[in-house]
Protein backbone atom coordinates (compact mmCIF):
# COMPACT_ATOMS: atom_id res chain seq x y z
CA UNK A 1 0.00 0.00 0.00
CA UNK A 2 1.23 3.75 -0.80
CA UNK A 3 1.08 5.59 2.51
CA UNK A 4 0.42 8.97 2.99
CA UNK A 5 -2.78 9.15 1.55
CA UNK A 6 -4.59 8.52 4.52
CA UNK A 7 -6.36 12.13 6.10
CA UNK A 8 -8.53 12.99 8.52
CA UNK A 9 -11.87 14.88 7.26
CA UNK A 10 -11.08 19.01 7.52
CA UNK A 11 -14.92 20.15 9.08
CA UNK A 12 -15.65 23.73 9.37
CA UNK A 13 -16.50 24.60 12.70
CA UNK A 14 -14.13 21.81 14.56
CA UNK A 15 -15.35 19.67 16.97
CA UNK A 16 -13.79 18.18 20.23
CA UNK A 17 -11.85 15.20 19.22
CA UNK A 18 -14.33 12.66 21.01
CA UNK A 19 -17.05 13.72 19.45
CA UNK A 20 -16.03 14.12 16.00
CA UNK A 21 -17.93 12.12 13.00
CA UNK A 22 -16.54 8.87 11.39
CA UNK A 23 -13.93 10.11 8.67
CA UNK A 24 -15.61 10.13 5.05
CA UNK A 25 -14.70 8.46 2.53
CA UNK A 26 -15.24 10.50 -0.18
CA UNK A 27 -13.38 13.24 1.28
CA UNK A 28 -10.42 10.93 1.87
CA UNK A 29 -10.45 10.02 -2.22
CA UNK A 30 -10.69 14.08 -2.48
CA UNK A 31 -7.59 14.41 -0.12
CA UNK A 32 -5.96 11.54 -2.36
CA UNK A 33 -6.71 13.78 -5.72
CA UNK A 34 -5.71 17.09 -4.21
CA UNK A 35 -2.59 15.27 -3.79
CA UNK A 36 -2.04 14.11 -6.79
CA UNK A 37 -2.15 10.47 -5.87
CA UNK A 38 -3.86 8.08 -8.89
CA UNK A 39 -6.16 5.74 -7.89
CA UNK A 40 -4.03 3.43 -9.94
CA UNK A 41 -1.13 3.23 -7.42
CA UNK A 42 -3.72 1.00 -4.90
CA UNK A 43 -4.20 -1.86 -8.30
CA UNK A 44 -2.15 -4.31 -6.06
CA UNK A 45 -3.88 -3.55 -2.98
CA UNK A 46 -7.42 -3.33 -4.11
CA UNK A 47 -6.74 -6.77 -6.44
CA UNK A 48 -6.77 -8.12 -3.42
CA UNK A 49 -10.34 -7.57 -1.95
CA UNK A 50 -13.53 -8.89 -2.89
CA UNK A 51 -14.78 -8.63 -6.41
CA UNK A 52 -18.10 -6.40 -5.50
CA UNK A 53 -16.23 -4.03 -3.10
CA UNK A 54 -16.81 -0.89 -4.57
CA UNK A 55 -13.47 1.08 -6.10
CA UNK A 56 -13.98 3.97 -3.96
CA UNK A 57 -14.90 2.64 -1.19
CA UNK A 58 -12.16 0.32 -0.44
CA UNK A 59 -9.61 2.84 -1.75
CA UNK A 60 -10.95 5.04 1.04
CA UNK A 61 -10.75 2.20 3.64
CA UNK A 62 -7.53 1.54 2.54
CA UNK A 63 -6.65 5.60 2.94
CA UNK A 64 -8.30 5.63 6.38
CA UNK A 65 -6.01 2.66 7.80
CA UNK A 66 -2.85 4.85 7.89
CA UNK A 67 -4.91 7.41 10.30
CA UNK A 68 -4.41 5.43 13.77
CA UNK A 69 -0.96 3.46 12.90
CA UNK A 70 1.92 4.92 12.44
CA UNK A 71 4.21 1.25 12.55
CA UNK A 72 1.93 0.28 9.00
CA UNK A 73 3.00 4.05 8.17
CA UNK A 74 6.73 3.65 8.57
CA UNK A 75 6.52 -0.03 7.50
CA UNK A 76 5.51 0.06 4.40
CA UNK A 77 6.53 3.95 3.18
CA UNK A 78 10.32 2.93 5.06
CA UNK A 79 10.83 -0.63 4.99
CA UNK A 80 13.54 0.44 7.51
CA UNK A 81 16.18 -2.62 7.48
CA UNK A 82 15.63 -5.75 9.87
CA UNK A 83 17.94 -6.87 12.71
CA UNK A 84 18.42 -9.83 14.54
CA UNK A 85 16.42 -8.30 17.79
CA UNK A 86 14.08 -6.38 15.99
CA UNK A 87 12.47 -8.38 12.82
CA UNK A 88 11.04 -5.34 11.24
CA UNK A 89 12.96 -3.30 11.83
CA UNK A 90 11.49 -1.18 14.44
CA UNK A 91 12.76 -1.67 17.69
CA UNK A 92 9.97 -2.60 20.74
CA UNK A 93 10.62 1.08 22.46
CA UNK A 94 10.09 2.51 18.86
CA UNK A 95 6.75 0.63 18.44
CA UNK A 96 5.74 1.57 22.13
CA UNK A 97 6.20 5.28 20.86
CA UNK A 98 4.07 4.55 17.52
CA UNK A 99 1.18 3.19 19.02
CA UNK A 100 1.06 5.51 21.95
CA UNK A 101 1.74 9.07 20.16
CA UNK A 102 -1.85 8.19 18.04
CA UNK A 103 -3.81 8.98 21.85
CA UNK A 104 -1.44 10.83 24.13
CA UNK A 105 -1.10 14.40 23.82
CA UNK A 106 2.33 14.40 25.47
CA UNK A 107 5.10 12.20 24.54
CA UNK A 108 8.61 12.13 26.01
CA UNK A 109 11.46 9.94 25.12
CA UNK A 110 13.91 9.77 28.19
CA UNK A 111 16.79 7.92 26.34
CA UNK A 112 20.75 6.94 26.61
CA UNK A 113 22.81 7.91 23.63
CA UNK A 114 22.34 6.37 20.07
CA UNK A 115 19.53 4.32 20.64
CA UNK A 116 17.78 5.64 17.67
CA UNK A 117 15.32 8.01 19.08
CA UNK A 118 16.50 10.95 16.43
CA UNK A 119 14.98 8.09 13.86
CA UNK A 120 11.75 7.70 15.75
CA UNK A 121 11.11 11.63 15.83
CA UNK A 122 11.45 11.34 12.22
CA UNK A 123 9.00 8.95 11.35
CA UNK A 124 6.60 10.37 13.82
CA UNK A 125 6.58 13.90 12.29
CA UNK A 126 6.14 12.30 8.99
CA UNK A 127 3.35 10.37 9.81
CA UNK A 128 1.41 13.29 11.07
CA UNK A 129 2.40 15.33 8.05
CA UNK A 130 1.02 12.71 5.14
CA UNK A 131 -2.11 12.02 7.79
CA UNK A 132 -3.70 15.18 8.96
CA UNK A 133 -4.91 17.62 6.18
CA UNK A 134 -2.49 21.41 6.49
CA UNK A 135 -1.27 19.86 9.14
CA UNK A 136 1.43 22.38 11.12
CA UNK A 137 4.68 21.25 12.75
CA UNK A 138 7.67 22.34 13.94
CA UNK A 139 10.98 21.06 15.23
CA UNK A 140 13.00 22.57 17.42
CA UNK A 141 16.66 21.66 18.96
CA UNK A 142 18.82 23.17 21.54
CA UNK A 143 20.42 25.42 18.79
CA UNK A 144 19.82 25.53 14.92
CA UNK A 145 23.50 24.03 14.24
CA UNK A 146 22.11 20.76 16.39
CA UNK A 147 18.61 21.22 14.64
CA UNK A 148 19.97 20.74 11.38
CA UNK A 149 22.85 18.11 11.97
CA UNK A 150 20.71 15.81 13.80
CA UNK A 151 16.41 16.24 13.15
CA UNK A 152 16.49 17.35 9.65
CA UNK A 153 19.28 15.37 8.61
CA UNK A 154 17.31 12.48 9.38
CA UNK A 155 13.92 13.67 8.10
CA UNK A 156 16.13 14.28 4.82
CA UNK A 157 17.02 10.69 4.89
CA UNK A 158 13.62 9.44 4.65
CA UNK A 159 12.49 11.96 2.63
CA UNK A 160 15.39 10.40 0.19
CA UNK A 161 14.07 7.27 0.32
CA UNK A 162 10.44 7.60 -0.44
CA UNK A 163 9.38 9.04 -4.04
CA UNK A 164 6.33 9.02 -2.83
CA UNK A 165 7.40 11.94 -0.01
CA UNK A 166 9.75 13.67 -2.76
CA UNK A 167 6.25 13.84 -4.72
CA UNK A 168 4.04 15.56 -2.36
CA UNK A 169 6.13 17.12 -0.35
CA UNK A 170 9.21 19.98 -1.17
CA UNK A 171 12.33 20.19 1.17
CA UNK A 172 14.21 23.05 1.88
CA UNK A 173 16.83 23.44 4.71
CA UNK A 174 14.43 25.15 6.75
CA UNK A 175 10.69 24.05 5.73
CA UNK A 176 9.05 20.97 4.28
CA UNK A 177 5.95 22.35 2.62
CA UNK A 178 3.05 19.85 0.87
CA UNK A 179 3.23 21.24 -2.87
CA UNK A 180 -0.43 22.00 -3.13
CA UNK A 181 -0.82 24.12 -0.11
CA UNK A 182 2.74 25.08 1.18
CA UNK A 183 1.32 28.06 3.12
CA UNK A 184 -0.93 25.86 5.74
CA UNK A 185 0.26 22.18 5.15
CA UNK A 186 3.97 22.66 6.30
CA UNK A 187 6.28 21.58 9.02
CA UNK A 188 8.76 24.65 9.85
CA UNK A 189 12.83 24.27 11.82
CA UNK A 190 12.90 26.66 14.22
CA UNK A 191 15.38 27.95 16.62
CA UNK A 192 16.68 31.05 19.02
CA UNK A 193 19.59 32.83 19.00
CA UNK A 194 21.79 32.06 22.43
CA UNK A 195 21.17 35.60 24.47
CA UNK A 196 17.20 35.45 23.62
CA UNK A 197 15.57 36.59 26.42
CA UNK A 198 12.30 34.13 27.38
CA UNK A 199 9.78 36.33 24.92
CA UNK A 200 11.89 35.86 22.17
CA UNK A 201 12.36 32.29 23.15
CA UNK A 202 8.57 31.97 22.94
CA UNK A 203 8.10 33.86 19.57
CA UNK A 204 9.77 30.45 18.16
CA UNK A 205 6.59 29.17 18.53
CA UNK A 206 4.70 31.47 16.75
CA UNK A 207 1.99 30.60 14.26
CA UNK A 208 0.65 27.54 14.59
CA UNK A 209 -2.98 28.10 14.52
CA UNK A 210 -4.27 25.02 12.59
CA UNK A 211 -6.42 22.14 13.46
CA UNK A 212 -3.48 19.96 13.53
CA UNK A 213 -0.83 21.07 15.06
CA UNK A 214 2.39 18.80 16.18
CA UNK A 215 5.99 20.28 18.14
CA UNK A 216 8.79 18.24 18.36
CA UNK A 217 11.58 19.33 20.50
CA UNK A 218 14.80 17.49 20.49
CA UNK A 219 17.40 17.21 23.14
CA UNK A 220 15.03 19.03 25.73
CA UNK A 221 16.99 18.63 28.57
CA UNK A 222 19.18 21.48 27.64
CA UNK A 223 16.00 23.39 27.04
CA UNK A 224 15.30 27.16 28.16
CA UNK A 225 12.37 26.70 30.32
CA UNK A 226 10.07 29.26 28.27
CA UNK A 227 9.97 27.85 25.52
CA UNK A 228 8.64 23.73 26.80
CA UNK A 229 6.10 26.63 28.38
CA UNK A 230 5.49 28.04 25.67
CA UNK A 231 5.16 24.80 23.40
CA UNK A 232 2.75 23.86 25.77
CA UNK A 233 0.01 26.22 24.80
CA UNK A 234 -0.86 24.20 22.28
CA UNK A 235 -3.48 22.35 24.68
CA UNK A 236 -5.27 25.64 25.27
CA UNK A 237 -7.61 25.72 21.93
CA UNK A 238 -10.53 22.90 21.94
CA UNK A 239 -10.96 21.13 19.32
CA UNK A 240 -7.03 21.60 17.89
CA UNK A 241 -5.58 18.11 17.82
CA UNK A 242 -2.28 19.28 19.30
CA UNK A 243 0.32 16.89 20.20
CA UNK A 244 3.83 18.02 22.16
CA UNK A 245 6.77 15.45 21.53
CA UNK A 246 10.27 15.44 23.51
CA UNK A 247 13.24 13.70 23.15
CA UNK A 248 16.54 14.26 25.47
CA UNK A 249 19.29 12.74 27.28
CA UNK A 250 19.27 12.95 30.91
CA UNK A 251 21.80 15.05 31.81
CA UNK A 252 20.71 16.90 34.74
CA UNK A 253 18.51 17.10 37.82
CA UNK A 254 16.87 19.91 36.31
CA UNK A 255 15.46 21.13 33.33
CA UNK A 256 12.52 20.10 31.30
CA UNK A 257 12.96 16.73 30.64
CA UNK A 258 14.31 16.26 34.41
CA UNK A 259 10.77 17.97 35.63
CA UNK A 260 8.96 16.00 32.66
CA UNK A 261 9.58 12.60 34.56
CA UNK A 262 9.46 14.23 38.42
CA UNK A 263 7.38 16.93 39.00
CA UNK A 264 4.75 16.74 35.92
CA UNK A 265 5.02 13.34 36.09
CA UNK A 266 1.51 13.50 36.65
CA UNK A 267 0.58 15.07 33.26
CA UNK A 268 2.92 13.48 31.18
CA UNK A 269 1.57 9.72 32.53
CA UNK A 270 -1.11 7.69 30.67
CA UNK A 271 -3.92 8.22 28.49
CA UNK A 272 -3.01 11.04 27.49
CA UNK A 273 0.35 11.33 28.05
CA UNK A 274 3.16 8.74 27.95
CA UNK A 275 7.11 8.42 28.89
CA UNK A 276 9.22 6.25 27.12
CA UNK A 277 12.55 5.43 29.64
CA UNK A 278 15.41 3.96 26.65
CA UNK A 279 18.51 2.31 28.33
CA UNK A 280 21.44 0.57 26.80
CA UNK A 281 21.98 -1.44 30.13
CA UNK A 282 23.39 -4.92 29.34
CA UNK A 283 21.37 -6.45 32.38
CA UNK A 284 18.10 -5.26 30.72
CA UNK A 285 16.27 -7.47 28.85
CA UNK A 286 14.48 -4.12 27.31
CA UNK A 287 17.49 -2.44 26.43
CA UNK A 288 17.81 -1.12 23.20
CA UNK A 289 19.30 -3.58 20.25
CA UNK A 290 20.97 -0.93 19.06
CA UNK A 291 23.39 -0.30 21.90
CA UNK A 292 26.48 -2.34 21.70
CA UNK A 293 26.16 -4.35 24.46
CA UNK A 294 30.23 -5.36 24.63
CA UNK A 295 31.10 -1.90 24.43
CA UNK A 296 28.52 -1.32 27.51
CA UNK A 297 29.85 -4.10 29.49
CA UNK A 298 33.25 -2.71 28.99
CA UNK A 299 32.08 0.70 30.26
CA UNK A 300 30.68 -0.47 33.16
CA UNK A 301 33.39 -2.76 33.89
CA UNK A 302 36.04 -0.03 33.59
CA UNK A 303 33.72 2.82 35.36
CA UNK A 304 31.41 1.31 37.59
CA UNK A 305 27.10 1.66 37.51
CA UNK A 306 27.65 4.81 39.90
CA UNK A 307 29.84 6.51 37.05
CA UNK A 308 27.73 10.41 35.68
CA UNK A 309 29.31 9.47 32.38
CA UNK A 310 27.63 5.78 31.95
CA UNK A 311 25.00 6.48 34.12
CA UNK A 312 23.64 9.14 30.76
CA UNK A 313 25.20 7.65 28.17
CA UNK A 314 24.32 3.61 28.81
CA UNK A 315 22.29 3.37 31.39
CA UNK A 316 19.74 6.48 30.70
CA UNK A 317 19.58 7.41 34.01
CA UNK A 318 19.63 10.71 35.80
CA UNK A 319 23.00 11.54 37.47
CA UNK A 320 23.15 10.35 41.07
CA UNK A 321 20.88 12.27 43.58
CA UNK A 322 22.33 16.28 43.85
CA UNK A 323 24.29 17.15 47.02
CA UNK A 324 21.82 18.92 48.22
CA UNK A 325 18.59 16.11 47.66
CA UNK A 326 17.93 13.26 49.60
CA UNK A 327 16.58 11.22 46.48
CA UNK A 328 16.86 11.19 43.65
CA UNK A 329 14.60 9.60 40.64
CA UNK A 330 16.66 6.80 40.08
CA UNK A 331 16.63 5.69 43.24
CA UNK A 332 12.84 6.51 43.48
CA UNK A 333 12.40 3.98 39.97
CA UNK A 334 14.43 1.51 41.55
CA UNK A 335 11.51 1.16 44.65
CA UNK A 336 8.92 1.30 42.27
CA UNK A 337 10.59 -1.68 40.62
CA UNK A 338 11.47 -3.51 43.39
CA UNK A 339 10.12 -6.79 44.04
CA UNK A 340 8.99 -8.39 47.33
CA UNK A 341 7.98 -11.79 48.31
CA UNK A 342 4.69 -12.12 49.73
CA UNK A 343 6.24 -13.32 53.07
CA UNK A 344 8.09 -10.72 53.71
CA UNK A 345 5.31 -8.77 54.53
CA UNK A 346 2.06 -9.65 55.04
CA UNK A 347 2.44 -10.53 58.94
CA UNK A 348 3.97 -6.94 59.45
CA UNK A 349 1.94 -4.44 60.73
CA UNK A 350 -0.18 -1.69 59.07
CA UNK A 351 0.33 2.16 59.35
CA UNK A 352 -0.77 4.90 57.99
CA UNK A 353 -0.21 8.38 57.81
CA UNK A 354 -2.34 11.75 57.18
CA UNK A 355 -1.23 15.15 55.43
CA UNK A 356 -4.18 17.19 56.01
CA UNK A 357 -4.22 20.25 53.81
CA UNK A 358 -3.65 23.47 55.36
CA UNK A 359 -4.17 25.44 52.41
CA UNK A 360 -6.65 25.48 49.25
CA UNK A 361 -4.73 24.36 46.69
CA UNK A 362 -3.15 21.73 48.46
CA UNK A 363 -4.30 17.88 49.19
CA UNK A 364 -5.22 15.77 51.86
CA UNK A 365 -3.38 12.66 51.38
CA UNK A 366 -3.43 9.15 52.94
CA UNK A 367 -1.09 6.67 52.38
CA UNK A 368 -1.43 3.14 54.03
CA UNK A 369 1.82 1.15 54.25
CA UNK A 370 2.64 -2.65 55.30
CA UNK A 371 6.21 -3.51 56.56
CA UNK A 372 7.86 -2.80 53.07
CA UNK A 373 5.28 -2.50 50.96
CA UNK A 374 3.34 1.07 50.16
CA UNK A 375 -0.04 0.87 48.77
CA UNK A 376 -1.41 3.46 45.96
CA UNK A 377 -2.37 6.44 48.14
CA UNK A 378 -5.77 8.18 48.47
CA UNK A 379 -6.11 12.15 48.38
CA UNK A 380 -8.89 14.72 48.99
CA UNK A 381 -9.70 18.56 48.61
CA UNK A 382 -11.28 21.29 49.92
CA UNK A 383 -13.10 18.64 53.18
CA UNK A 384 -14.01 20.09 56.27
CA UNK A 385 -11.89 18.53 59.18
CA UNK A 386 -15.47 15.89 60.02
CA UNK A 387 -15.67 15.40 56.81
CA UNK A 388 -11.68 13.99 56.57
CA UNK A 389 -11.86 12.74 59.77
CA UNK A 390 -15.28 10.60 58.52
CA UNK A 391 -13.30 9.28 55.27
CA UNK A 392 -10.60 8.14 56.90
CA UNK A 393 -12.64 6.64 59.78
CA UNK A 394 -14.05 4.36 56.73
CA UNK A 395 -10.96 2.96 55.93
CA UNK A 396 -10.05 2.51 59.16
CA UNK A 397 -12.47 -0.16 60.06
CA UNK A 398 -11.91 -1.38 56.54
CA UNK A 399 -8.37 -2.41 56.43
CA UNK A 400 -7.20 -2.38 60.48
CA UNK A 401 -4.20 -0.04 60.63
CA UNK A 402 -2.11 -0.60 64.24
CA UNK A 403 -1.72 3.26 64.02
CA UNK A 404 -2.75 6.47 61.69
CA UNK A 405 -0.17 9.24 61.95
CA UNK A 406 -2.18 12.74 61.65
CA UNK A 407 -0.41 15.70 60.56
CA UNK A 408 -1.45 17.68 63.62
CA UNK A 409 -0.96 21.32 63.08
CA UNK A 410 -3.85 23.74 61.74
CA UNK A 411 -6.90 22.00 61.32
CA UNK A 412 -5.12 18.74 61.81
CA UNK A 413 -5.91 19.14 65.22
CA UNK A 414 -9.71 18.75 64.39
CA UNK A 415 -9.58 15.66 61.88
CA UNK A 416 -7.44 13.83 65.16
CA UNK A 417 -10.52 14.50 67.40
CA UNK A 418 -13.04 14.06 65.30
CA UNK A 419 -10.93 10.74 64.46
CA UNK A 420 -10.53 9.03 67.23
CA UNK A 421 -14.20 9.73 68.00
CA UNK A 422 -14.96 7.49 65.48
CA UNK A 423 -12.60 4.94 65.59
CA UNK A 424 -12.70 4.37 69.22
CA UNK A 425 -9.81 2.19 70.49
CA UNK A 426 -9.75 0.12 67.54
CA UNK A 427 -6.66 1.94 66.65
CA UNK A 428 -3.78 4.36 68.03
CA UNK A 429 -4.15 7.89 66.04
CA UNK A 430 -1.30 9.54 66.52
CA UNK A 431 -0.87 13.51 66.64
CA UNK A 432 2.51 14.20 64.64
CA UNK A 433 3.57 17.74 64.99
CA UNK A 434 6.18 18.23 62.10
CA UNK A 435 8.04 21.28 64.47
CA UNK A 436 8.31 19.02 67.56
CA UNK A 437 12.05 17.84 69.16
CA UNK A 438 13.63 14.95 66.79
CA UNK A 439 14.75 11.87 68.64
CA UNK A 440 18.16 12.10 66.91
CA UNK A 441 19.93 15.68 67.17
CA UNK A 442 21.68 15.90 64.23
CA UNK A 443 17.95 16.96 63.00
CA UNK A 444 16.32 20.31 63.10
CA UNK A 445 12.62 18.78 63.64
CA UNK A 446 10.67 15.58 63.50
CA UNK A 447 9.54 16.28 59.58
CA UNK A 448 13.56 15.95 58.79
CA UNK A 449 13.98 13.32 60.97
CA UNK A 450 10.87 11.74 59.54
CA UNK A 451 12.00 11.92 55.90
CA UNK A 452 15.31 10.65 56.33
CA UNK A 453 14.16 7.94 58.07
CA UNK A 454 11.73 7.50 54.97
CA UNK A 455 14.70 8.39 52.16
CA UNK A 456 16.76 5.90 53.95
CA UNK A 457 14.22 3.21 53.36
CA UNK A 458 12.84 4.08 50.06
CA UNK A 459 16.87 3.11 49.14
CA UNK A 460 17.02 -0.05 50.74
CA UNK A 461 13.88 -2.10 51.18
CA UNK A 462 10.65 -0.12 50.23
CA UNK A 463 8.11 -1.11 47.29
CA UNK A 464 6.56 1.96 45.86
CA UNK A 465 3.48 2.17 43.89
CA UNK A 466 4.11 3.58 40.18
CA UNK A 467 2.44 7.05 41.54
CA UNK A 468 3.47 9.98 39.50
CA UNK A 469 3.10 13.00 42.00
CA UNK A 470 4.37 10.79 44.89
CA UNK A 471 7.68 10.04 42.72
CA UNK A 472 7.64 14.01 41.81
CA UNK A 473 7.67 14.58 45.79
CA UNK A 474 9.92 12.63 47.14
CA UNK A 475 12.32 14.13 44.43
CA UNK A 476 11.44 17.79 45.90
CA UNK A 477 12.80 19.11 48.33
CA UNK A 478 16.15 20.42 49.45
CA UNK A 479 18.12 19.16 52.22
CA UNK A 480 21.02 21.55 53.78
CA UNK A 481 22.51 22.99 57.34
CA UNK A 482 20.41 25.69 59.59
CA UNK A 483 21.19 27.22 62.74
CA UNK A 484 19.94 25.21 65.25
CA UNK A 485 19.56 27.89 67.40
CA UNK A 486 22.86 28.16 69.15
CA UNK A 487 26.32 27.44 67.79
CA UNK A 488 24.86 24.01 66.38
CA UNK A 489 23.81 23.65 62.81
CA UNK A 490 21.23 20.91 62.24
CA UNK A 491 20.86 19.13 58.71
CA UNK A 492 16.93 20.26 57.84
CA UNK A 493 14.11 19.42 54.96
CA UNK A 494 13.26 23.02 52.72
CA UNK A 495 10.14 23.76 54.01
CA UNK A 496 6.84 24.15 52.23
CA UNK A 497 6.69 27.54 51.42
CA UNK A 498 10.23 27.66 50.34
CA UNK A 499 9.58 24.87 47.75
CA UNK A 500 6.43 27.19 46.36
CA UNK A 501 8.76 30.65 45.78
CA UNK A 502 10.80 27.53 43.64
CA UNK A 503 7.73 27.06 41.99
CA UNK A 504 6.96 23.49 43.27
CA UNK A 505 3.84 22.17 44.99
CA UNK A 506 3.59 21.13 48.35
CA UNK A 507 5.00 17.76 48.70
CA UNK A 508 1.84 16.50 50.37
CA UNK A 509 2.10 12.88 49.46
CA UNK A 510 6.02 12.53 50.40
CA UNK A 511 5.07 13.74 53.96
CA UNK A 512 2.05 11.25 53.89
CA UNK A 513 4.87 8.44 53.66
CA UNK A 514 7.08 10.28 55.73
CA UNK A 515 4.71 10.07 58.52
CA UNK A 516 4.43 6.41 58.69
CA UNK A 517 8.14 6.85 59.76
CA UNK A 518 7.01 8.94 62.73
CA UNK A 519 7.95 5.88 65.44
CA UNK A 520 9.67 2.17 64.87
CA UNK A 521 7.13 0.34 63.31
CA UNK A 522 4.89 -1.79 65.74
CA UNK A 523 5.54 -5.57 66.28
CA UNK A 524 5.09 -7.86 63.48
CA UNK A 525 1.10 -9.79 63.27
CA UNK A 526 2.51 -13.48 63.07
CA UNK A 527 0.14 -16.03 62.60
CA UNK A 528 -3.09 -13.87 60.81
CA UNK A 529 -4.36 -15.17 57.68
CA UNK A 530 -3.19 -13.05 54.35
CA UNK A 531 -5.97 -10.52 53.38
CA UNK A 532 -7.37 -11.17 50.42
CA UNK A 533 -7.11 -7.58 49.09
CA UNK A 534 -3.35 -8.16 49.56
CA UNK A 535 -2.91 -11.40 47.67
CA UNK A 536 -0.03 -11.11 45.17
CA UNK A 537 0.61 -7.55 45.78
CA UNK A 538 4.84 -6.65 45.36
CA UNK A 539 4.54 -8.08 41.76
CA UNK A 540 5.35 -6.05 38.77
CA UNK A 541 1.64 -7.22 37.71
CA UNK A 542 0.06 -5.52 40.46
CA UNK A 543 1.24 -2.39 40.81
CA UNK A 544 -1.52 -0.41 40.16
CA UNK A 545 -3.67 -1.88 42.79
CA UNK A 546 -5.36 0.21 45.01
CA UNK A 547 -7.25 -0.71 48.47
CA UNK A 548 -7.54 2.60 49.14
CA UNK A 549 -9.97 3.02 46.31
Amino acid sequence: MKAGLAATASPASPAPLEERAPFDPQELLDLAAALSVPLEELEEELAALPPDSGTEEAAAQLLATWIDDPAAFVLELFAPAPTEASPDGIDRWQHRVLEGVVAAQRVALKACKGPGKTCVLAWVIWWFLCTRPHANVIAMSITRENLRDNLWKELAKWYAKSPYLQRVFSFTAERIAAREAPLTWWCSARGWAKDADPEQQANTLAGLHGEHVLIVCDEVSDFPDGVVAAAEGIFQTEGQEAKLLVSGNPTRQDGPLYRICTQDRRVWSEPKGLVVEITGDPDDPNRSPRISLEASREAIRQHGRDNPWVMTNILGLFPRVAFDKLLGPNEVLRAVNREILRAHYVHEPKVMGLDVAWEGEDQSVLIMRQGSVVFLPKSWRNLEDWELADQVAFLVMKHRPDRVYVDGIGIGRGVISHLRLRVGGRCKVIDVQAGASPTDARYLNLRTEMWAAMAAAVKRRLRLPDHAQLRADLCGPKIGMNDGGGKTYKVALETKPKMKKRGLPSPDFGDALAMTFAMPDPLTRRGEPVPEELEGVGTTYTQTFNPLA
